[in-house]
């Protein structure tokens, strides 16, 4: 009978979490797309990944040919992403590195079909472990993650105001991915601290499942409107279930100026537009609800500035 491990947990919600990207954002019933397969790809490798850590000895006859496909699908889904991610920003020699990777990931496939090595020493031991191909694994995989992470620095300098918003939230999101990589890189190069590194391992899936619900919901326009839901029931719980209709109105004003002002970069006349609101009706309900933290504060100020300025050309001679 097999049991659940910890690994085996977090791999499957990381799949459920995948998948539910892009149920979530009605993807699914949508024309497949280069971001429809990486989600799919990294899906299926969490599944396999959880069926691999489960604890037992019926599927340990199956343990190296599974580990050889959950490598082939993690290989192809690295791929794929770096290949979107490049693609989305039009980086310059982006194509060239992204088939550069391609390259690499198929070297690195045959290398493992070939019989050089494997992705990793199964738990029967049936199949050889070799050092050299686990490095290039790492190697490939941190290539992979670089090369995204390149794309949305590159994609910071666009005149794309959406596109420049997707960058900056998947930067975000792989900060948390990238350290935990590093980490677990590193424990294992130094050969110490076996259980704290294989909590990392266990985390990492869920790390690229973040990445991947931040690349879809911003592709399908709807992180800024979950945003706005969480900041509503945060505000909620912060009354305590007291609230009435006016401060349930109150949170959910706040919540959507607060997703404006992000989204637009501090453009308060951008984030006016964003809102259908007028600049008058948006400054009025921005002194209302942002006063509350210094952020707000300096943001009302620098508007206090603009206000003073147009006055001022108004008043000059023509």
């Amino acid at each position: 009978m097999e049991t659940l491990t910890l690994e085996s947990i977090l791999a499957f919600l990381a799949a459920a979490a995948s998948l539910g990207a892009l149920a979530y954002a009605d993807q699914l019933r949508k024309s497949l797309s280069l971001l429809h397969v990486v989600v799919i790809l990294f899906a299926l490798q969490n599944l396999l990944w959880g069926v691999i850590y489960l604890k037992g000895g019926s599927l340990d006859s199956w343990d190296a040919s599974l580990r050889l496909v959950m490598f082939s699908i993690r290989c192809v889904g690295i791929v794929a992403l770096a290949a979107y991610a490049t693609s989305s920003v039009n980086l310059r020699s982006g194509k060239s590195l992204a088939w550069l990777h391609v390259l690499g990931g198929f070297l690195l496939l045959a290398a493992t079909l070939l019989g050089y090595g494997d992705v990793e020493a199964s738990v029967a031991g049936t199949m050889p472990v070799s050092e050299g191909l686990k490095s290039a694994r790492r190697a490939f995989s941190a290539a992979g993650l670089g090369l995204v992470a390149v794309a949305m620095l590159a994609g910071l300098k666009s005149s794309n105001l959406n596109l420049r918003q997707r960058c900056r939230t998947t930067l975000r999101a792989l900060q948390a991915g990238g350290l935990l990589y590093a980490l677990h890189v590193a424990l294992r190069l130094l050969d110490i601290a076996a259980a704290i590194d294989a909590v990392l391992v266990a985390m990492i899936p869920l790390a690229i499942s973040a990445v991947l619900w931040v690349l879809v919901l911003e592709e399908a326009q709807l992180l800024a409107p979950l945003r706005i839901k969480a900041g509503v029931l945060w505000g909620i719980l912060k009354h305590r279930g007291e609230i009435d209709a006016t401060t349930l109105n109150d949170c959910l004003e706040r919540a959507m100026l607060l997703s404006a002002l992000r989204r637009s970069e501090n453009n308060k006349a951008e984030a006016a537009r964003l809102l259908g609101l007028s600049k008058s009706t948006y400054h009025r309900k921005a002194s209302r609800f942002l006063q509350q933290s210094a952020a707000d504060t300096s943001l009302l100020n620098e508007q206090a500035s603009i206000e003073v300025d147009e006055i001022r050309g108004a008043a000059a001679p023509q």
